[in-house]
């Protein structure tokens, strides 16, 4: 089952949780997974409710998939936990993981989802890095690798 998984770590944090594949668009998540190790700067949505973002981590292998193709959820009922993504320009994406509630009405693909038993890691992350948003705006990496 590891290869089933990965890593999402916050060095500076000392924190890290669990994703797992979900029951659709699996080639998204095989995709990420040829493309790990990989890290970037850990971000927050503002306006839209509680979600960690990344913006441009970069990627090994292009992103070939057109959106319309791959299922599409709703972020305002979206399980907490889950991944989507919202863009993907040649070697880099850009991601959101949902912990809290979101007040956007859009449709993004969905690929993975924290693990159960890590979500009030991912929980404590997310009022960590808001805080941090807000308030002090330091930098905080983010890293991924196969679990």
């Amino acid at each position: 089952m590891a290869e089933e998984m990965f890593l999402m770590k916050w060095p500076e944090l000392g924190k890290q949780v669990r994703l797992r594949k979900i029951e659709h668009n699996t080639e998204v998540f095989d995709w990420f997974m040829d493309n790990l190790p990989t890290s970037g700067i850990q971000s927050h949505t503002v306006v839209a409710g509680y979600a960690l973002t990344c913006m441009s981590l970069p990627v090994k292998k292009p992103f070939t998939y057109r959106f319309a193709d791959l299922k599409q959820e709703n972020l305002v009922p979206l399980k907490k936990g889950r991944f989507i993504l919202n863009m993907t320009i040649g070697n880099v994406i850009n991601y959101a993981v949902k912990w809290g509630e979101m007040t956007e009405p859009m449709a993004y693909p969905s690929w993975a989802e924290v693990v159960d038993e890590d979500m009030d890691t991912l929980i404590e992350v997310g009022k960590i890095i808001w805080h941090n948003i807000v308030n002090e705006k330091k930098i905080i990496h983010v890293e991924y690798e196969k679990a």
